[in-house]
């Protein structure tokens, strides 16, 4: 279904609002979002090393924040940038959590053409909800 960068959301940060026809497909969209606004050309990103992805929150939208943190966490830790495979989400008595493996490449600044060094996923204004048919998550970024 896609994403795009929101505009006037905040003046410091960079926000974006993805959308899925499911909840797997949402948090990819996010992902892709994500990389996007990190690296101009996501689509030359190469899956030469894989890492798992794990996450946990008591709402999907504390999933989602610490699904995408965890992807920022390997390109500060590592300096990879991941693409992830497919997501499997579970709802437990504890609230969700998400496993994935996630395919990428170090970051090589002449070739993937770096945009934005994102800081982390902000809390402010982060919602997860269904409207309809889609899923929808609007997302803001510490830059």
């Amino acid at each position: 279904m896609g994403f795009e960068i929101l505009e006037g959301v905040t003046s410091a940060d960079i926000a974006f609002l993805a959308r899925g026809a499911s909840i797997e497909e949402l948090f990819g969209e996010a992902a892709r979002a994500l990389i996007s606004v990190m690296i101009e050309n996501p689509d030359t990103i190469e899956g030469t090393h894989a890492r798992p992805i794990t996450a946990t929150g008591a709402g999907m939208d504390l999933l989602l924040a610490g699904f995408l943190d965890e992807i920022l966490f390997y390109k500060d830790a590592e300096s990879l940038v991941l693409v992830p495979g497919t997501l499997q989400i579970r709802e437990s008595d504890d609230g969700f959590s998400l496993v994935c493996e996630a395919r990428g490449e170090k970051i090589v600044r002449g070739r993937h053409g770096v945009l934005v060094d994102v800081k982390a996923v902000t809390l402010h204004r982060l919602s997860v909800e269904k409207a309809g048919d889609e899923w929808r998550a609007t997302v803001v970024l510490d830059v």
